[in-house]
C-alpha cells in the first residue's frame, strides 16, 4: 500500500457472535484504489494513518484526567491495539499543558463529565487525538497501570470533586 493508504474505522460497537462473544471489525488499512461509489450509500470512518509510538488512553472523570500509554509489540496491535491485549503494557503519562487545555475544552464544548479519549504519540512526541468516547471502558486501566479510577468515579458519583 501506498502514500494514499487509510484508516478505517467500523462505527459500530460490535455484535454478538456465536456463544455470545462479542466481535468487533477492527482498524484495517485502505488504499485509495479499493474505495469505490459503493461508499457513499451509508456512513463510514476514515482517518489519517498516523506512525506511533504508542497510544494512549485519556481519561476523564470531572475534573481529573488519567493519561496511560498502551505499548504493543505485536503488529496488528501496532495499527488497532483492540487486537491483542496480551502484548500491552502499560504506563502512566504526563499530558503536554496544550493537550490537557485542550481536552478540559472539548469536554466543555461537549457538557461531558466522563470520557474516554484515544491519542497516538508519535514518533517525535507529537500527540493526536482520534476520538472520545462517551461510554469508554476503563476499568482494565485501573488493574493493568493502578491508576485510581475507580476511588475517583466513586467519589464523582458521591458528588465529590476535589
Amino acid at each position: 500500500m501506498g502514500d494514499d493508504t487509510v484508516v478505517y474505522k467500523g462505527l459500530g460497537g460490535g455484535v454478538l457472535g456465536p456463544e455470545g462473544k462479542r466481535q468487533f471489525l477492527p482498524v484495517a488499512l485502505v488504499s485509495a484504489d479499493q474505495v469505490d461509489d459503493g461508499v457513499s450509500g451509508t456512513a463510514h470512518l476514515f482517518q489519517e494513518r498516523v506512525t506511533k509510538a504508542y497510544e494512549v488512553r485519556l481519561t476523564v472523570i470531572g475534573g481529573h484526567m488519567f493519561p496511560v500509554a498502551i505499548h504493543t509489540d505485536s503488529e496488528a496491535a501496532q495499527l488497532d491495539w483492540r487486537t491483542d491485549y496480551r502484548s500491552h503494557t502499560y504506563e502512566v503519562v504526563d499530558m503536554p499543558s496544550q493537550v490537557e487545555k485542550g481536552v478540559r475544552r472539548l469536554m466543555d464544548e461537549l457538557g461531558l463529565f466522563f470520557g474516554a479519549l484515544d491519542f497516538a504519540v508519535t514518533p517525535d512526541g507529537r500527540w493526536v487525538f482520534f476520538e472520545v468516547n462517551p461510554n469508554g471502558q476503563w476499568h482494565w486501566l485501573a488493574v493493568k497501570a493502578g491508576v485510581p479510577l475507580v476511588e475517583a468515579m466513586a467519589d464523582a458519583l458521591q458528588g465529590e470533586t476535589a
